[in-house]
């Protein structure tokens, strides 16, 4: 971030490159799924659930951690944007979903996204299936597990080379990420 640094005159900036933890592509979802995945292991099961938008990062990511663990992994995804053309539907996360073997249904705009996966997960259960239900965003207590540990990785590093961080910027959506740098950072005080 050397030259967005110097654009503004200062601050020092530096980035957490969520966009390299490695599965399939990256993103934030990796390290809450860390967490997810450790959590469904113990519990014993054998297949994920979750549910999201169609082009959703938290689908795409926990395809491919079910299949780093050798589970299968089922999605609902709600079509939330309906006039991006045919391309939405089948590029981008979707063709990656289509290639971790995501077993995934749609459904339309404005959906309780909750109310319609429970049956999926009940569904498994009937079928003698073992499924861990993520919910939406990874937005609860264990994915925000992820970012307590982030937290505290960062107050290691920035102690260990005497950086002093004045500011943590970050993008959000369900607050799971903010909840989990907050929990860590005062954990670690």
């Amino acid at each position: 971030m050397e030259n967005l640094t110097k654009a503004l005159g200062g601050p020092d900036i530096y980035i957490k490159r969520d966009d390299c933890t490695g599965l399939a592509t990256g993103g934030n979802k990796t390290r809450k799924l860390e967490f997810f995945v450790a959590n469904a292991i113990a519990k014993g099961a054998e297949a994920l659930v979750t549910q999201r938008a169609t082009q959703s990062n938290l689908a795409r990511q926990t395809a491919a951690a079910a299949r780093k663990v050798g589970m299968t992994c089922h999605a609902l995804l709600e079509r939330r944007v309906e006039n991006a053309g045919d391309n939405y539907k089948t590029a981008g996360n979707v063709l990656l979903d289509d290639m971790l073997r995501l077993e995934y249904a749609l459904r339309p705009n404005q959906s309780d996204m909750n109310a319609e996966v429970m049956p999926l997960a009940d569904t498994l259960c009937e079928k003698g299936r073992k499924p861990y239900f993520i919910s939406g965003g990874g937005s609860n207590t264990i994915g925000a597990l992820g970012y307590a540990h982030t937290a505290m990785v960062l107050v290691y590093q920035a102690d260990t080379t005497g950086l002093k961080i004045d500011k943590i910027v970050h993008a959000t959506g369900s607050a799971s990420t903010q909840a989990g740098l907050l929990a860590g950072i005062h954990a670690d005080q």
